[in-house]
Parts: C-alpha cells; structure tokens; sequence
C-alpha cells in the first residue's frame, strides 16, 4: 500500500485550533500515513503529543504587522494582510509540501 501525505490547513492560529491538533494525531497513526503537515497561523503552542510526534510537520503563516495601526491605516492595510497570507500559503502548498493526496480545512 501506498505511504499518503496530508496536509491539515487552519486558516486561523494553530494552537487556537485543538480540533484539528487532534485530527493531526489522529492521522499520524494510520498506518499507510507517512506524513502529515499542519499549516496554518503561527501563535500559541499545540498540544505537547503533536509537538513531539515524528511525523507531523508545522508549516506555519507569519501574521502580519497590523495590530498596532491607527484605525484608518489598519483599514487601508487589510487588502496587503489579504494578499501576504495568500501568497504565503500559496508558496507553502505548492513548494514546502509539494502534492499530498488529501488536505483536510478548517476555517475560523
């Protein structure tokens, strides 16, 4: 049988997602599951199972500086923070990982 790669996609902070922690575990002990990649936002810490699991693999997006604009100019940052986390998830999928046979999504 054929070793699959998944990916599990948080489009939010990974450690604010313990669903998807679990489900990253969960993969990891199937048998014909060589590799899981957990992508999403960098934040909190996960779970300390998935953390020292050898076969999940984190791929994190870097937030954006946003947080401490005025108001008018966080307005104006929005459509560049939209684009950043595009690009970079975008650059990650298709080059950090490569092809996985499934990928597994979450949004916030």
């Amino acid at each position: 049988m054929k070793k699959m790669e998944v990916a599990v996609l948080v489009l939010g902070d990974i450690g604010r997602s313990p669903r998807m922690q679990y489900h990253c575990m969960s993969l990891s002990t199937m048998e014909n599951v060589e590799t899981v990649y957990f992508v999403g936002i960098e934040g909190e810490g996960c779970v300390p199972g998935l953390e020292m699991d050898p076969k999940i693999e984190k791929r994190t997006i870097r937030e954006p500086y946003t947080k401490n604009l005025p108001r008018w100019m966080y307005l104006l940052s929005l459509p560049v923070k939209i684009f950043q986390q595009m690009l970079q998830l975008f650059l990650i999928l298709m080059f950090s990982i490569g092809s996985s046979e499934y990928i597994l999504v979450q949004n916030p």
